[in-house]
């Protein structure tokens, strides 16, 4: 897959937005955080569908990145 690197683990590196983590004490103080990291879930996967909406604009991608040894 294009969005992975061949080590022995997946890596997601395009546009990868990481959040911080939140400790869980109730369901009512987690469970807007957990509907907030959805929403940025869903909007990240539009927005990664609209930058790669067919594998000419994959191919454009990564064809335009510097070479590094040992990601595919």
């Amino acid at each position: 897959m294009w969005l992975w690197h061949d080590v022995d683990h997946l890596a997601f590196l395009v546009d990868a937005v990481r959040v911080g983590s939140e400790v869980f004490r109730t369901e009512d103080q987690f469970t807007p955080l957990a509907l907030e990291l959805s929403r940025q879930a869903a909007a990240n996967v539009t927005a990664l569908r609209e930058k790669f909406p067919a594998l000419p604009s994959v191919a454009r991608y990564l064809t335009a990145r510097p070479v590094r040894r040992g990601f595919l």
